[in-house]
């Protein structure tokens, strides 16, 4: 589905109307390590475009959301909701190794210019001596009167000037282009309301969720047990 999210580049950063269908309840642990109640939804799509934007999304089910939707949830029951469609990075393995590869190309790179830097710089320091050798001739010229100070001058100043000229600049090799592999994400998802309820299946009976429960985990994970059984066909007298 990653040319459909696609789609909601237009819209980063922005509050957006979505709407979905319930597939069900269940727990997953966030990265704190606690278990937490989330909801699948399947088949999203943008309202403003119509655009289907992802086959499935996990958000997380919250007291507040429970609140707003008032009863229980069943598969196939339709929601609409607003949300924050913000980016992030891809850490897939393929992903990341793409970038080891070439963050290790640039150090290389850098490294051979650092390599040529220190050559040249020593040829240059080497042909500083020369330019005292040569300028120690030119001194002698003039105390043996074959060249006038003026014209002594004019030759130690030009050597200077040549000898400069050569001294290499230290030239960083260019950094290539570290790919910043990026997919969208719903975050911040807010104003739900049930858009259509499936009647239940034969022997079920929607229960009133309770938010004031709702940090019960006890009282979530038999919700989500119920939403599990729900989809799995489970006769209600299974409880």
């Amino acid at each position: 589905m990653a040319d459909a999210r696609i789609k909601l580049a237009p819209f980063v950063q922005t509050r957006q109307p979505f709407t979905a269908v319930v597939g069900k309840m269940t727990h997953h642990h966030n990265h704190h390590g606690a278990s937490e109640p989330v909801l699948l939804l399947t088949d999203v799509h943008h309202q403003s475009t119509g655009e289907q934007v992802a086959d499935h999304i996990w958000v997380p089910f919250t007291a507040q959301m429970a609140a707003a939707v008032g009863h229980e949830l069943f598969t196939n029951d339709q929601l609409a909701f607003t949300a924050k469609i913000t980016t992030y990075r891809i850490h897939r393995d393929n992903i990341t190794e793409q970038q080891h590869q070439v963050a290790t190309a640039n150090h290389d790179r850098r490294q051979r210019a650092s390599a040529a830097f220190r050559a040249q710089y020593h040829d240059w320091e080497v042909l500083r001596q020369t330019l005292l050798d040569t300028n120690a001739l030119v001194d002698q010229a003039v105390t043996a009167g074959t060249l006038s100070d003026e014209q002594a001058k004019t030759i130690k100043a030009e050597n200077q000037r040549t000898y400069q000229d050569q001294e290499p600049h230290r030239e960083l090799a260019p950094r290539l282009a570290i790919p910043q592999h990026r997919d969208y994400q719903l975050v911040e998802l807010q104003a739900f309301r049930v858009t259509k309820s499936r009647r239940p299946h034969r022997g079920w009976q929607r229960t009133a969720y309770d938010p004031k429960r709702w940090s019960d985990r006890r009282y979530t994970r038999f919700l989500a047990a119920r939403s599990m059984a729900y989809q799995r066909g489970v006769y209600f007298d299974a409880f």
